[in-house]
């Protein structure tokens, strides 16, 4: 994680910054910039642990595409969103991006995110049904991929509470 953080959240960005003030494009700023920025990295940052730390106890996995997890994972950030992993690494871009005030750098997490949805998340839905079959495909239906589905796990899991 730290490798991957470290890349892409501060290496890349510090190379995007130092090319717009090259470029002599100008960087944008308003008042509490840098706590929203920080704060919301904080946030997304404490997701990716928890999702790290759920795939790694509950799923006997990690992230890694060479050492999935053998059980599917629901519980955790998992319960309410598919990839919460992904989430906060995009989470965490916008985040430098705000708090750098770089509009490149913003640029860079979306275009992350939509290679992530188009290029990467396929591939990875493909493998988790091929693996877990229908346990996966109930879970794709009752769980949102970037937003979470409340009313509908609340309905799910008040259901679930009366007939158990």
């Amino acid at each position: 994680m730290l490798i991957f953080w470290g890349t892409f959240l501060y290496v890349l960005p510090q190379a995007l910054v130092e090319l717009e003030q090259h470029l002599g494009l100008s960087s944008f700023q308003f008042d509490g910039r840098l706590e929203l920025g920080t704060g919301l990295f904080l946030l997304a940052s404490g997701l990716g642990l928890w999702s790290g730390i759920t795939m790694a106890i509950i799923g006997e996995g990690t992230p890694l595409p060479t050492a999935t997890a053998p059980e599917l994972v629901c519980s955790g950030p998992y319960r309410w969103i598919r990839n919460p992993m992904a989430t906060a690494g995009i989470l965490q871009g916008l985040a430098v991006g705000i708090g750098l005030g770089s509009y490149s750098v913003l640029l860079y997490s979306l275009a992350g995110a939509i290679l992530w949805h188009l290029m990467v998340r396929p591939s990875e839905e493909r493998d988790l049904c091929h693996r877990f079959g229908e346990s996966y495909h109930r879970y794709q239906q009752s769980t949102g991929l970037w937003l979470p589905l409340l009313f509908r796990h609340c309905e799910r899991t008040f259901r679930l509470t009366l007939f158990e």
